[in-house]
């Protein structure tokens, strides 16, 4: 297992706005063993940290962080070099991360465990 800190940047820092504590990351995660559906072009990251709140389901009541997860990137086919093009500025930029079940991602100053549910799609849970 290893432990990998994935930088964050904040949405919001005034309290009235609906996006306050939220964050999200320019890192590309490429998990090991994960369903190529549902991130053919890798994995981003976002959530909230502690002092954000938000809908873990649609139209489901509001949670207190903190909260990360993972969301699917689209494979790209452009004239600027397409997915592999930018798995390759994001190692450039240090922004590109290999990373596999059971690791630890630290996202914004939290602890998450990484885990892969049986049809390969990764949740992240706060330690």
């Amino acid at each position: 297992m290893t432990t990998h800190t994935i930088p964050t940047t904040t949405r919001s820092t005034d309290p009235d706005n609906y996006e306050f504590g939220h964050f999200k990351s320019a890192a590309i995660l490429r998990i090991a063993g994960s369903s190529r559906a549902g991130g053919p072009g890798g994995w981003g990251i976002g959530g909230w940290n502690e002092d954000g709140e938000g809908r873990l389901v649609f139209e489901g009541p509001m949670v207190k962080g903190p909260v990360a997860y993972a969301f699917g990137l689209a494979g790209v086919i452009d004239n600027h070099g397409g997915t592999g093009a930018e798995h390759a500025r994001a190692a450039d930029n240090g922004l590109l991360f290999d990373v596999s079940e059971g690791d630890t991602l630290v996202i914004d100053g939290t602890e998450y465990t990484l885990t892969l549910n049986r049809r390969g799609y990764p949740s992240l849970t706060a330690k």
